[in-house]
């Protein structure tokens, strides 16, 4: 008899990655943003498309001014959900460092309307101040 639902294949392969985002958190903790990088290399986690793996390696990236992988980071998390304002915040902010002026811009723009009909306050004020710092 089968111990697992029909649909238990995703759950483990959920767990699983879940295992890995924490262990690669753990890294991030213990301030190794490389090896938490390389942890979440793992093509399992590429292959279930978490945007929260994508957005979180997209961070370390940044902090370790790898830009352009950052950005790649970014449009993966977003491709994976049009409305995650944080990835649209998030690359904002690298365009920022890159001196792309208009381009952080606009994703501030985008991340603070998906903030606001999301009704996260604070999220669309956080937003907007990056707007007026750049304008």
């Amino acid at each position: 008899m089968n111990r697992f639902p029909v649909h238990a294949g995703n759950d483990v392969a959920r767990l699983q990655a879940g295992l890995f985002r924490g262990a690669a958190c753990l890294h991030a903790l213990q301030n190794d943003p490389v090896r938490c990088a390389k942890f979440l290399q793992n093509d399992r986690i590429g292959a279930l498309c978490f945007r929260e793996a994508y957005a979180n390696r997209a961070k370390i990236y940044q902090q370790s001014n790898n830009y352009s992988s950052a950005i790649g980071d970014y449009v993966q998390a977003i491709r994976i959900n049009p409305n995650y304002a944080a990835a649209y915040y998030g690359r904002g902010s690298v365009r920022r460092s890159l001196g792309d002026k208009a381009g952080a811009i606009s994703d501030y723009e985008k991340a603070g309307k998906i903030f606001l009909d999301q009704g996260l306050t604070g999220g669309y004020k956080d937003s907007q101040f990056e707007i007026e710092k750049l304008k």
